[in-house]
C-alpha cells in the first residue's frame, strides 16, 4: 500500500491515534529513519569520527546503545529517536491501553449504549450503528476476539473484561446508560448478565435492556413479564428471528410466481435444515402465508430427522394443526446422498423457494451448487 493510500486511511479513520498504534511498524520506521538522519548529521560534525564510513558505523551503533563521548544536539536527538524506534512496540501497547481507556471514559460521561459480547449477533447490530460509534461501549470478555481491533478503529469504546465483575461495572458508569444489548452467545449467561446489570442500576427513571435468547421458554418468560424489574424495559430478541424477518422483507414467499396471489392453486416452499433458524423461518411463514383465496402452502421440512423436527415445531407452536391452509411435510433426506437432488419436489411447478438454513456455510454452498435450485441462502458472518 502506497503512502497516499495510508494517508487517506488515516484521514478517514474515526480513531486516528488507534490507527497509528495499529500501524506501528510505519511509526517505528519513521522514528528510526529520523534517528538515522540526525545520527549522520551529528557524527558528521563530531570530532570522534574519521570519514563517512565511520559516520555510518557510529550511527548504526546508536541502535545498540553505543553512545559517543563527544555529544551534540543532533546526537542527543538521534539517541532519543532511536530509543523510541526500538521500544516503539512496547510504547504503542501502553498507549493503546491508555487511549482506549480514555475513549471509554469519554463515552460513559454522556448518555450511551452498552453492547455486551462481540459475537455475530452484536456485530450485526454494531455494523448498522457505525455513525454512532462514539456513543457505544462494547464489553468483551475474550481478549483474543479477532474483531476487537476493527471496532476500536471505527471509534467504538471497547472494554476488555467480564461484565459480571464489579470492577467492570464500576468503570462503565451505568448512571448514564440509556440502553443495553446483551448477547454473550449463551442464553444462561445472558440471563446472569441481565440480573447483574439490573441489580447494579440502583434507582433509575427508565432504562431499556435487550437480551438475546434463542430458548423459546426463556423468551416466553420475558414476554409474559415473569422476569422484570421496575422502570426497566426488558426486551427479548432472537438473532434468528431477525434474520427470518429480514429474509421475507427482501424476498417474496412466491419467488418469481407472483400470479399465485390472484389464483387459488397450491404452492410449496422447502426448508433445508432443522436448527433454530429453520424454526424461525417456518414461524414467519405461519404469520405471513395467508392469501385471500386461502391457497394451500406445503412446507417441506428437509432433514435427516425431519419427522422429529416437525414434532419439535408442533410442541413449540401448539396452534400449528389449527392453521388450515398450511401443512408441514417431512422429507427425511440427506443432502450428501446423490439421490437427494433427484427428489420429485425439486421439480414441482409451484415450488417457489428453497431456503437453506444449515449453520455450515460450506454445506449451503454445496447444496446450492449441486442442486442449481432457486435458493435463498443465509451465509453467517464471522
Amino acid at each position: 500500500m502506497n503512502i497516499k493510500n495510508r494517508l487517506t486511511e488515516f484521514k478517514n479513520s474515526n480513531n486516528k491515534l488507534y490507527y497509528l498504534i495499529n500501524n506501528k511498524e510505519l511509526v517505528v520506521g519513521f522514528f528510526a529513519l529520523l534517528a538515522f538522519i540526525f545520527g549522520i548529521i551529528g557524527f558528521s560534525i563530531s570530532k570522534e569520527t574519521n570519514g563517512f564510513l565511520d559516520v555510518i558505523n557510529n550511527t548504526i551503533a546508536l541502535f545498540a546503545f553505543a553512545y559517543p563521548d563527544d555529544d551534540n544536539i543532533y546526537l542527543d536527538i538521534a539517541k532519543l529517536l532511536a530509543i523510541i524506534g526500538l521500544f516503539g512496540g512496547a510504547i504503542s501497547f501502553f498507549i493503546h491501553r491508555v487511549s482506549n481507556h480514555l475513549v471509554v471514559s469519554s463515552i460513559v460521561k454522556k448518555p450511551y449504549s452498552l453492547v455486551v459480547g462481540l459475537g455475530e449477533n452484536s456485530r450485526y447490530y454494531l455494523n448498522s450503528e457505525m455513525d454512532r460509534a462514539g456513543e457505544i461501549v462494547i464489553v468483551e470478555s475474550d481478549k483474543s476476539n479477532p474483531y476487537i481491533d476493527h471496532y476500536i478503529a471505527k471509534g467504538f469504546g471497547l472494554y476488555i473484561g467480564d461484565i459480571l465483575d464489579n470492577e467492570v461495572i464500576e468503570n462503565i458508569n451505568l448512571s448514564n446508560l440509556q440502553q443495553a444489548i446483551i448477547s454473550s452467545g449463551d442464553d444462561k449467561r445472558n440471563l446472569e448478565i441481565l440480573i447483574k446489570l439490573t441489580d447494579s442500576f440502583g434507582d433509575v427513571e427508565y432504562k431499556r435492556v435487550y437480551i438475546h435468547s434463542e430458548e423459546f421458554a426463556l423468551k416466553a418468560l420475558f414476554m409474559e413479564g415473569v422476569v422484570s424489574r421496575q422502570n426497566i424495559e426488558i426486551v427479548p430478541f432472537s438473532f434468528y428471528e431477525l434474520v427470518a424477518k429480514n429474509l421475507f422483507s427482501k424476498h417474496s414467499i412466491f419467488g418469481d410466481k407472483e400470479e399465485i396471489v390472484t389464483g387459488s392453486e397450491p404452492y410449496s416452499i422447502a426448508i433445508i435444515g432443522s436448527g433454530e433458524l429453520a424454526m424461525e423461518v417456518i414461524c414467519q411463514l405461519f404469520n405471513i402465508a395467508h392469501l385471500p383465496n386461502e391457497n394451500e402452502l406445503s412446507i417441506y421440512c428437509v432433514d435427516r430427522e425431519a419427522d422429529r423436527f416437525i414434532e419439535k415445531i408442533k410442541n413449540r407452536y401448539s396452534y400449528v394443526d389449527k392453521i388450515l391452509n398450511i401443512k408441514l411435510v417431512p422429507l427425511n433426506d440427506n443432502f450428501e446422498d446423490e439421490n437427494f437432488y433427484q427428489n420429485k419436489i425439486w421439480f414441482e411447478d409451484n415450488l417457489t423457494n428453497v431456503i437453506i438454513t444449515d449453520k455450515d456455510e460450506q454445506n449451503n454452498l454445496n447444496i446450492e451448487s449441486a442442486g442449481q435450485l432457486n435458493i435463498l441462502t443465509r451465509k453467517p458472518s464471522g
